[in-house]
């Protein structure tokens, strides 16, 4: 089972922090979709547990949301790698379409 997390503001991390904690102890996979920036948001999952970090530079395991939505559709086949819901732990600029995506894909 996955869920996923919508953030978008730092300020709101500490509030999410035990929820994500308890999800995961339960067996739950908690994904970070967010519209912020590459950095932060690979902060935010790693402080938060989202994002383990020996897992932070595997492929696809950060991506954009714009990239997710085109591997997803099947338009751009350049990519070095394939989506894993094991590894898939953040997608950032992520849009409304592309968090709709990414709940299609799960």
């Amino acid at each position: 089972m996955q869920t996923i997390s919508i953030l978008d503001k730092k300020e709101d991390m500490p509030k999410y922090r035990r929820s994500i904690k308890t999800l995961q102890d339960m067996g739950i996979k908690v994904v970070l979709a967010t519209g912020i920036n590459e950095q932060d948001a690979r902060e935010i999952a790693i402080e938060t547990g989202i994002l383990k970090p020996e897992h932070a530079n595997i492929c696809g395991a950060v991506m954009e949301g714009s990239d997710l939505r085109k591997i997803y559709n099947g338009k751009d086949t350049s990519f070095k790698f394939d989506i894993t819901p094991e590894y898939l732990s953040v997608v950032f600029r992520a849009t409304a379409e592309d968090r709709c995506t990414l709940i299609d894909y799960l």
